[in-house]
């Protein structure tokens, strides 16, 4: 009950209750402790409240810090000193804190950001991590070492020049480019695969002779341009599986085999093993050792609808027997109208009539030459 004043007082007696008193080791009204010491650092703070964490005040024994503020990026986190692992990241000390001990996470134990080269492989990140920038090893970038990274793999790889290109001096293999890899590398005019001599390719990955032969088909003036005439050539001798590269034996008014064609010191063959001639010299001479009568394949070349010198095996070819231009060129072989002429030659012939037997109006279908560069 409260008296007169307005104090409280015993209900019974009627007599006024004091006010508790702090410190006097009895829990009175009002007072969440009271363990009658004036210690600020035990469970019970001089004001009788119970300690708690953040209130400013080191609880000894029960708190290892309290900085007065939840402020978990400092040094004291929930009243307990801030360490790697527990979390929260302290500022200015961490630069990350993902609360674990995994160090192949993106974060490490050290409470460190995750790098390549840090000794740990960051799971779905990394392949490997071998703690150094050295990429001569397995190791590169934190990738697997592979062929074709750009990167020598030391007593692993002879080369490595980032690609897969094989005819670069180094293979898609990583191992160095040699005459015999089957593979065309810079310097080599040919590689079959093997260092066989009389083959067509010498030990030393150069031709040893070099084919001639009347195409298997016939065709009118309009070829495309050199450029087409070409194609018809290495499309034949590819599907003959005849090696190297192949041009027409045409001319246009800016260019002919003279000034084109690789002018061969070994002699040129026909695709049945006999000899046109020696060489480069020996072919524009006027007279060949054999006549170019045989197809990609070997056959007998192709009998036209046309004579010329008696003969129906002829061949379309814009050049003089010495290799220069001709007399006509179906308009730098573009045209296949009747008006336009074309010079042609017998492809039964050994002597000059071989590359010039007069002319041929364009829309008529003829073989052409093709000579391996």
């Amino acid at each position: 009950m409260t008296d007169d004043t307005g104090s409280e007082s015993d209900s019974e007696t009627g007599d006024p209750i004091p006010d508790p008193i702090c410190g006097n080791a009895i829990v009175e009204s009002g007072e969440a402790c009271d363990d009658g010491n004036t210690l600020e650092t035990d469970d019970c703070l001089n004001d009788c409240t119970l300690a708690t964490c953040g209130d400013g005040i080191l609880n000894e024994g029960v708190e290892a810090c309290d900085d007065g503020n939840t402020d978990n990026t400092d040094d004291c986190v929930d009243c307990a000193m801030a360490v790697c692992g527990d979390g929260s990241v302290q500022d200015g000390v961490e630069a990350c804190d993902d609360g674990n001990m995994a160090d192949d996470d993106m974060c490490t134990n050290a409470c460190e950001l995750a790098t390549c080269g840090d000794g740990f492989v960051q799971v779905g990140v990394e392949e490997c991590d071998d703690t150094n920038m050295d990429n001569n090893d397995d190791c590169i970038d934190c990738l697997a070492a592979t062929c074709g990274d750009g990167f020598v793999q030391i007593g692993v790889e002879e080369c490595d020049d980032g690609n897969t290109d094989n005819d670069d001096g180094c293979d898609d293999t990583c191992m160095g480019a040699v005459c015999g890899d089957g593979f065309v590398q810079p310097g080599e005019e040919c590689d079959d695969a093997n260092l066989d001599a009389m083959d067509g390719c010498a030990p030393t990955c150069a031709w040893e002779f070099r084919v001639a032969f009347a195409t298997s088909t016939s065709h009118t003036g309009d070829l495309g341009g050199l450029g087409g005439a070409d194609a018809i050539c290495n499309m034949l001798a590819q599907n003959a599986g005849l090696q190297g590269t192949y041009m027409a034996w045409l001319s246009t008014d800016a260019s002919s085999p003279a000034t084109r064609f690789t002018q061969s010191t070994v002699p040129y063959m026909l695709p049945d093993g006999n000899k046109v001639a020696d060489d480069w010299a020996d072919l524009v001479d006027g007279d060949l050792d054999f006549a170019i009568a045989r197809t990609e394949t070997g056959g007998m070349s192709v009998n036209t609808s046309e004579m010329c010198g008696g003969s129906a095996r002829l061949a379309r070819t814009g050049t003089t027997e010495f290799g220069t231009l001709g007399a006509s060129t179906c308009l730098d072989y573009s045209s296949a109208i009747p008006s336009d002429f074309g010079a042609i030659g017998r492809s039964a012939s050994n002597m000059s009539q071989w590359s010039n037997c007069g002319e041929l109006p364009c829309d008529v279908s003829l073989p052409i030459y093709c000579f391996q560069q």
